[in-house]
């Protein structure tokens, strides 16, 4: 599936591209009745089925083109930018169904991406490659962990601290910066504690950093 390349015929329904795929992958026409009910179903698109591309909004048209990508049910499913332009809502949708279809069927997805969402949502190993050259390979946390700067931890509490501790920043009453590389405990009474996350943890800020940088030839 590639997000700047439709198989979608802009003035027909999707219903006819795929039969027309249905035709050229031999998918007999039992099966593919079930399986588009599912698909459609599960990508909350059955309605669509008869209605001209051209009136699909975005976000349906990107569900159909995965469909067209899974018709004929390969092994392996490409993806490449399947969630780029569409609404929180639509990824929300793709991102579970293909979680599903994963853990269900077993089917191996790649896929290629720049927004971290996807990664984070869907892969379990990831490749970052830079002017042309792998530079990592491996599990999403691996890369966080190799590459995060030193951990800064974001504190909410429910209360304003009467004194402001050591290598402790405040940013309002209730938020507080911490820098943890300098600390090995909390400096924070526990109680008074609402949440806590690592603010420079996060894979916008890593791959950032990383695609700033030039690779040697």
């Amino acid at each position: 599936m590639l997000s700047q390349k439709s198989q979608l015929a802009w003035d027909l329904p999707p219903l006819d591209t795929l039969v027309l795929l249905r035709e050229i992958y031999h998918v007999p026409h039992d099966r593919f009745t079930t399986w588009l009910a599912f698909l459609t179903e599960q990508l909350a698109v059955t309605e669509q089925l008869k209605v001209p591309v051209r009136k699909l909004s975005l976000g349906q048209r990107i569900k159909f083109e995965l469909i067209c990508a899974l018709i004929h049910t390969p092994e392996i499913l490409f993806l490449d930018e399947p969630t780029i332009g569409i609404d929180v809502s639509s990824q929300a949708n793709i991102y579970r169904f293909l979680q599903q279809l994963n853990r269900d069927t077993q089917m191996t997805i790649i896929l290629t991406s720049h927004n971290t969402k996807d990664i984070e949502a869907l892969a379990q190993r990831v490749a970052v490659i830079n002017y042309g050259h792998k530079i990592f390979e491996g599990t999403p946390n691996g890369l966080i962990a190799r590459y995060a700067s030193a951990a800064t931890l974001e504190v909410v509490t429910d209360a304003a601290l009467t004194t402001l501790p050591a290598h402790v920043t405040r940013v309002d009453d209730s938020h507080y910066l911490v820098d943890a590389a300098a600390l090995s405990t909390l400096p924070i009474d526990p109680q008074h504690i609402l949440s806590v996350h690592r603010r420079n943890g996060n894979l916008d800020d890593i791959l950032t950093q990383l695609f700033s940088q030039e690779v040697a030839p």
